[in-house]
């Protein structure tokens, strides 16, 4: 789902100038957005109860949980 810069990005975010901060800190905006909107309707569809581990279920919200935590990072 992210790019391996932006990746590379939430790992450093020092590393890289300003100008390309803004644009990787808005792509992984819009990249939590979409993945959050389709969790949902994913989830609305009965497709997330339908998954035969719950251990799937359980990463999914644990990603879910880490992606919001590195966007928290982005606002600060």
């Amino acid at each position: 789902m992210l790019s391996r810069k932006e990746i590379e990005y939430l790992r450093s975010p020092e590393s890289f100038n300003s100008n390309y901060k803004y644009f990787l800190k808005h792509q992984i905006r819009k990249k939590v957005q979409i993945l959050s909107d389709e969790l949902m309707l994913l989830s609305d569809a009965g497709f997330l109860k339908t998954l035969s581990e719950k251990s799937k279920i359980l990463r999914i919200s644990i990603r879910l949980k880490e992606m919001k935590q590195a966007q928290i990072k982005l606002f600060l």
